[in-house]
C-alpha cells in the first residue's frame, strides 16, 4: 500500500523534490498534461499526481487559460492517480473566479480515490461536475 506523508513530512518532501530539480537531478513535476483551446471552450487534461508539489502548476496552466475568456474551462481529473487538498484548493479557487467573472469550470470525475478527497473536503456540491469532456456546455450550476 503507498502512504502519502503527513505534516511537516510533506512540506520537506516538497522542498527535497524543488530542491533535486533546481539541481536536474529529478525530472520536473508536472500535472498538466495537456491544454486543448476551442471557440469555446479549453480543456485542462491533468495527469499524475496533484498535490502541494504541483497544485503551482496547476494554478499558473488556469489562471493562463482564464485570460483567454473561455464559455467554459474543462478540467479532466481521469488522468489523476493522486490528489490532495491542495488540488481541491486550486479547483476551488478556479470556481470561485469563474463565478466572479461571468464563465464556467467544469469538471471531469476521476478515479473513486481522487474523487474521495474532494468528497471528504465537502467541495463536491460546490464544483461543477461534467460526464463528456468533448461536448462541453455552459452547465447549470
Amino acid at each position: 500500500m503507498h502512504m502519502r506523508p503527513h505534516g511537516a513530512a510533506v512540506s520537506s518532501l516538497v522542498r527535497a523534490r524543488r530542491r533535486a530539480r533546481a539541481h536536474g537531478v529529478a525530472p520536473p513535476l508536472q500535472v498538466v498534461a495537456d491544454v486543448t483551446f476551442s471557440a469555446k471552450s479549453t480543456q485542462v487534461t491533468l495527469d499524475g499526481e496533484l498535490d502541494l508539489a504541483t497544485a503551482p502548476d496547476l494554478e499558473r496552466a488556469l489562471r493562463f487559460v482564464e485570460r483567454r475568456r473561455p464559455e467554459v474551462v474543462v478540467v479532466d481529473l481521469r488522468g489523476l492517480t493522486f490528489m490532495d487538498l491542495s488540488g481541491v484548493r486550486v479547483l476551488l479557487d478556479a470556481q470561485r473566479r469563474a463565478s466572479e467573472h461571468g464563465y464556467c469550470v467544469a469538471i471531469v470525475r476521476g478515479r473513486s480515490a481522487v474523487h474521495r478527497i474532494v468528497e471528504l473536503a465537502g467541495a463536491e456540491p460546490i464544483l461543477t461536475w461534467i460526464d463528456d469532456p468533448e461536448s462541453p456546455r455552459r452547465p447549470a450550476h
